[in-house]
C-alpha cells in the first residue's frame, strides 16, 4: 500500500506517452491502470462486506490492509480507501494537470478532509496513533500551505527563501517528532518490560539460592 502513489504516478505517466509505445508496453499499462483504479474500491467493498477481519486467519492474510484500525466502528472501515483514493486522486493531479497551484489545492484540501474525519472518528485503537496521525496531516497540511509561495503567485526571491526556511523546519519538527514516538514507544513497549522481566527472574533466582 506504501508504493501504491508511485505506482499511480509512474502509469499516469506513461499514459501521456503511450502512443509512443509498443503494444505490449501499452496492454500493461492499462492492466496496470484498470487494476489501481479497482483496488480502492475493492478495498472499500472487503473492509464493508468482510465479517471475520478479526479472524487470525483473516488478518494474517489481509491484516496489512487495516493494521490497528478500531474494526468496532463502521467508519473506521473507510479508512483503507481513503488511503488509497486519496493516492490516487494525487497521482492523477501530478501526471495530467500541468500547474502546480491544482496539485497543491488538491493536498490542501485533501488534507483537510481528512483531518475531519480523523477528529470526527479517530479510527484507530491506539489513542497515540490517533493523535500521531491528526500531527502528520496537520504537517503535511501546513507544508502544502507554504508551497505556494513557490508558484507565480509570490514572485519577490526573499520571500522564498525565508518561506522556504520555513517549510524546512516544520519537516523537521515533524521528523523529531515522528522520531521521538517512536522511542517512547521502544522505551515504554519493549526495553521497560524486558528490564521489569530480567529484574524478577534475577529475585527468583535469588529467592531460591536462599
Amino acid at each position: 500500500m506504501e508504493t501504491f502513489l508511485k505506482l499511480t504516478v509512474s502509469c499516469f505517466t506513461n499514459v501521456l506517452i503511450i502512443s509512443q509505445q509498443p503494444w505490449k508496453q501499452k496492454t500493461t499499462n492499462i492492466i496496470l491502470i484498470i487494476v489501481l483504479v479497482a483496488f480502492p474500491i475493492f478495498s472499500l467493498i472487503f473492509m464493508l462486506k468482510k465479517k471475520d477481519l478479526e479472524n487470525d486467519e483473516t488478518r494474517l492474510k489481509y491484516g496489512t490492509m487495516y493494521l490497528n484500525l478500531d474494526l468496532k466502528k463502521k467508519a473506521s472501515r473507510y479508512m483503507p480507501f481513503m488511503f488509497l483514493g486519496r493516492r490516487l486522486m494525487l497521482g492523477c493531479s501530478i501526471a495530467f494537470f500541468k500547474y502546480q497551484f491544482i496539485q497543491i489545492y488538491f493536498s490542501i484540501f485533501s488534507s483537510l478532509g481528512l483531518i475531519m474525519y480523523l477528529v470526527k472518528v479517530m479510527p484507530y485503537e491506539d489513542k497515540l496513533l490517533n493523535i500521531m496521525e491528526l500531527f502528520n496531516e496537520a504537517s503535511l497540511l501546513a507544508c502544502s500551505y507554504t508551497l505556494l509561495a513557490f508558484t507565480d503567485y509570490v514572485d519577490d526571491v526573499q520571500r522564498r527563501s525565508e518561506i522556504g526556511w520555513f517549510y524546512a523546519s516544520l519537516v523537521s519538527v515533524n521528523f523529531a517528532v515522528n522520531w521521538l514516538t517512536l522511542f517512547y514507544r521502544f522505551m515504554t513497549g519493549t526495553f521497560f518490560p524486558a528490564c521489569r522481566n530480567l529484574k524478577s527472574k534475577c529475585s527468583r533466582k535469588n529467592e531460591d539460592r536462599v
